[in-house]
């Protein structure tokens, strides 16, 4: 997802969010200099076809309807200067679930969780995937 040269480490986006490292899928963890936290900044390349921005657009706008303990914050989006879209994330704490084991697995309790997430997620209309 970032195909554009100019998404690099350094960069301010909306000169406010200061990319950091990327995290992989055009996500990038990040600084918010205006309120002094981490975040995470998804960025779609200003070059991208324009269905793909308008599907970014339209995601961030779904996301940022959701209010569950189980699903991140969305804080912010736009279109920076150069075109480029990006969606501003809480940066959540917690273990990739690649990284579980198969004790925490059997738990349950992350399984629970994002069930819960997903359910209120679907009473809203939305389908992950979407």
């Amino acid at each position: 997802m970032t195909s554009d040269a100019t998404i690099v480490t350094g960069r301010r986006i909306a000169d406010r969010y200061r990319l950091v490292d990327e995290r992989g899928d055009g996500a990038w963890n990040a600084v918010d200099a205006t309120l002094r936290r981490s975040v995470v900044v998804h960025v779609l390349p200003g070059n991208a076809d324009p269905d793909a921005k308008a599907h970014f657009a339209a995601e961030a706008r779904s996301l940022a309807r959701l209010r569950h303990d189980n699903v991140v914050v969305t804080y912010d989006t736009g279109v920076d200067g150069d075109g480029a879209s990006y969606r501003v994330d809480e940066l959540a704490g917690g273990e990739p679930l690649d990284l579980m084991t198969l004790e925490d697995a059997r738990r349950g309790s992350t399984a629970r969780q994002a069930a819960r997430a997903i359910a209120d997620a679907h009473t809203h209309g939305l389908v992950h995937g979407d």
